[in-house]
């Protein structure tokens, strides 16, 4: 039997001529396997960011404190002194004409007595003496009130020597070598003994305003 008459059957042909017998030289094209990657979608770019200008922060300013305006505490009321007792009042004179004299003398208890002589020769011109008058020094009674000496004394007529009347506590003022009437009595005030007797002039006016004072 020749070769040609060998029957081969299909599972035969399959196990001899699973490879080329005769190599003609050609290849098969390789066969180009494309890798295929998951392709991820298109990210969205995100929109354009606006330059952000940075500006310095603003701080809010302090608010101001009020200035509060210190209060002025209120002047101490005057409270005058219980008035001295009969013992203790000082004064100089008689007081038969009801007349006060009122001086301020730092150094002396009641008037020195350079300034005495020349309220002596006063009084004389008016015809007075010390037995007609009271003299008071007001360094003795800056608490005690005028009404209080005009209590004591009786007066209706009352001459300030170195003082204005606001000073002795009188509610009211007015001018040297004016008589003024107030509270019942008649006032006048003048400078203090010591620049009358140094002054001519001064001098003049007072004796012009003590004629119509003691009715002369």
């Amino acid at each position: 039997m020749s070769l040609n008459e060998i029957d081969l059957n299909a599972a035969l042909l399959t196990e001899l001529y699973g490879q080329v017998l005769v190599d003609t030289g050609e290849r098969a094209p390789a066969k180009v396997t494309q890798s295929r990657e998951p392709v991820s979608p298109p990210v969205a770019e995100p929109p354009p960011v606006a330059e952000t200008i940075s500006q310095p922060a603003v701080v809010p300013a302090p608010t101001p404190k009020p200035v509060t305006a210190p209060v002025p505490e209120p002047a101490a009321p005057f409270i005058a002194a219980a008035p001295p007792t009969d013992d203790d009042w000082k004064f100089l004179g008689k007081n038969a004409q009801k007349v006060l004299i009122v001086v301020d003398y730092q150094s002396a208890l009641h008037i020195p007595d350079e300034d005495l002589g020349f309220l002596t020769q006063l009084l004389a011109a008016c015809k007075l003496n010390l037995g007609d008058i009271t003299l008071v020094n007001f360094l003795h009674y800056r608490q005690t009130s005028y009404q209080a000496v005009l209590e004591k004394f009786g007066s209706r007529r009352v001459i300030l020597f170195g003082l204005d009347p606001v000073q002795w506590g009188l509610p009211i003022n007015f001018p040297q070598f004016q008589q003024q009437a107030f509270a019942g009595c008649q006032f006048l005030h003048a400078p203090d003994l010591s620049a009358i007797k140094a002054d001519k002039l001064v001098k003049t006016k007072l004796w012009v305003a003590l004629q119509p004072f003691f009715g002369l």
